[in-house]
């Protein structure tokens, strides 16, 4: 995998990021932080998204350096990965 998705599927802000990912058919891992029980302020996820946001997207560049997804960021992950799908697609 190549993108995790760390989120709350009750969340409207986390379901939008799933319908683009699964509509550019971008695989991606799906962690859930449940917002009810806090774990969105716990320590292990405030050292992946120290505002303690969902949704977060992490891109995993290489297995030693993570590098969680801005809205920028995730704007330009999207439209490259939108590109992909659509050269593949006029390829095949």
């Amino acid at each position: 995998m190549v993108l995790k998705l760390y989120g709350f599927s009750p969340s409207t802000n986390t379901q939008r990021v799933v319908l683009v990912l699964n509509e550019l058919n971008v695989p991606f891992e799906y962690v859930t932080v449940d917002l009810s029980k806090g774990e969105h302020k716990g320590e292990e996820y405030m050292k992946i998204q120290p505002f303690g946001c969902v949704p977060c997207i992490v891109h995993i560049w290489t297995p030693s350096r993570v590098k969680p997804a801005t809205k920028p960021l995730f704007r330009m992950m999207m439209a490259s990965f939108s590109m992909k799908v659509e050269l593949s697609a006029t390829t095949s």
